[in-house]
């Protein structure tokens, strides 16, 4: 069985959607490393009090021990001032942790939820054809998706 790191961004956790694509990638023979996970969630709470400037790293270390990266985008309609209004935007952290596949050259997959049961996995090698977002813009959308979030 293959294990992946699912990076994906915040507003995504817990979240039905979340849920599924784990399930389906774990019918595919893939376990996920799922930072939205509560057991994931209450490791990085214990880390980030020991750590509060270099949290990132928790999760630059769980992608280490995993040999593929999955990930998400954010959802194409979602619209915030100062972001850029066009597809498949890429949270600062998803960039982040999938650049740490891409430096080890180990395969990476955006997945794609196109029915409550059909996952794509479209294979990705660079960033050609994504928009990188900054952090600024990346806590833009996850505020209008989720207007309880707080930046960390």
């Amino acid at each position: 069985m293959s294990i992946a790191y699912f990076a994906h961004p915040i507003s995504q956790y817990k979240t039905p959607t979340e849920a599924r694509i784990v399930e389906l990638l774990l019918d595919m023979g893939i376990w996920t490393v799922n930072p939205g996970s509560d057991e994931v969630g209450a490791a990085f709470k214990d880390y980030r009090a020991k750590n509060p400037t270099s949290y990132m790293q928790f999760f630059y270390d769980l992608c280490a021990n995993c040999g593929l990266g999955v990930f998400t985008t954010f959802d194409d309609a979602l619209s915030a001032d100062g972001v850029p209004q066009v597809p498949n935007r890429v949270g600062a952290g998803v960039r982040g942790e999938v650049d740490t596949f891409f430096a080890r050259k180990l395969p990476v997959f955006q997945v794609v939820l196109t029915s409550p049961d059909t996952l794509v996995l479209k294979r990705v090698t660079s960033w050609d054809g994504y928009t990188l977002l900054t952090v600024e813009q990346t806590r833009a959308l996850l505020k209008v998706e989720k207007p309880d979030y707080t930046s960390a």
